[in-house]
């Protein structure tokens, strides 16, 4: 009999909300996605990754494209590493651009 268990290691584990808004022509006009993680190789951690102006190659304040966490390093791996991946964050301006703001709490 095959065992349930399937051996691997965790990468990351915890909540991953989003809210992704187009206009009439379909377009996204703002990318929104929230991270709580409880355990990672960079620690837990929350933040949120909000890209106000998705094409648009600057961050806060000159454009509304930020992330604000509790641990940076923890963000900016999650984006580098599978925001950059998702499919209407990917190719946009905005990410590489965003600025990272620390955040001193955060709760849901």
């Amino acid at each position: 009999m095959t065992s349930p268990v399937i051996s691997g290691s965790v990468v990351w584990s915890g909540d991953n909300p989003g809210i992704y808004l187009q206009n009439d022509s379909g377009e996204w006009q703002s990318l929104a996605v929230y991270f709580r993680v409880v355990t990672s190789k960079h620690g837990s951690g929350s933040g949120i990754v909000v890209l106000g102006a998705p094409r648009t190659a600057s961050g806060w304040p000159a454009s509304q494209n930020l992330c604000i966490s509790t641990n940076e390093p923890l963000l900016r791996w999650l984006v580098s590493d599978f925001v950059a991946r998702f499919g209407a964050f990917r190719g946009m301006a905005g990410l590489q651009s965003m600025t990272y703001l620390a955040a001193t709490t955060a709760s849901t």
